[in-house]
């Protein structure tokens, strides 16, 4: 789910962009635009394992294997700021993809109801039609009995041709059955 959201009268974020994944702990990756001037990008919310979120910065790794971060905020009010709007939109997403969810359950459950099916249920186990005959696991009679086999279409019939067509469809069949045969068949 992507989220984007202007904060015109920001100090300095002016706009914030998420993408909400679905790989604990990682949450969300975000844009953060500066003053209408700068972006950052990739930076990571996380959720530890007492619970708590945290904003992560950018980092690469550099040849000799070490994390280092690309961009950071120097001052704790910039840092601050940066978290506080992120993880606050970050919260409303996750409300609003939640609702979607339970929306869509309640949606799937809906229509299990109404079908007389329940979701993740094979169809074998779902409930016998109105006035269908129970039927017993080891009740051969409930074996389905063969339907008439419908006739397979076979090459059709040989039409009756005039005498003409019937000559060159000889020539025809005769010149087919011997490919390296020079001879084409004569036309009038």
């Amino acid at each position: 789910m992507k989220v984007r959201k202007k904060f015109p009268q920001g100090p300095m974020v002016t706009e914030v962009g998420l993408l909400l994944t679905r790989r604990p702990p990682l949450l969300a990756y975000v844009d953060v635009t500066l003053w209408d001037t700068m972006v950052v990008h990739d930076l990571r919310i996380l959720e530890r394992q007492d619970g708590t979120r945290v904003l992560l910065m950018p980092r690469l790794q550099s040849t000799d294997g070490q994390w280092v971060t690309m961009a950071h905020p120097i001052r704790e009010d910039a840092r601050s700021e940066i978290e506080t709007l992120v993880l606050r939109l970050y919260d409303e997403a996750a409300r609003a993809r939640d609702a979607a969810r339970a929306r869509e359950a309640a949606r799937v459950r809906q229509l299990a109801r109404a079908t007389g099916h329940a979701p993740g249920r094979a169809a074998e186990d779902a409930p016998a039609p109105p006035g269908a005959r129970p039927v017993a696991a080891t009740d051969r009679s409930a074996t389905p009995v063969a339907r008439a086999a419908t006739p397979v279409p076979h090459a059709a019939a040989p039409v009756a041709r005039a005498p003409e067509a019937a000559e060159a469809a000889a020539e025809s069949a005769q010149h087919s059955a011997n490919p390296n045969s020079l001879e084409t068949p004569a036309l009038s």
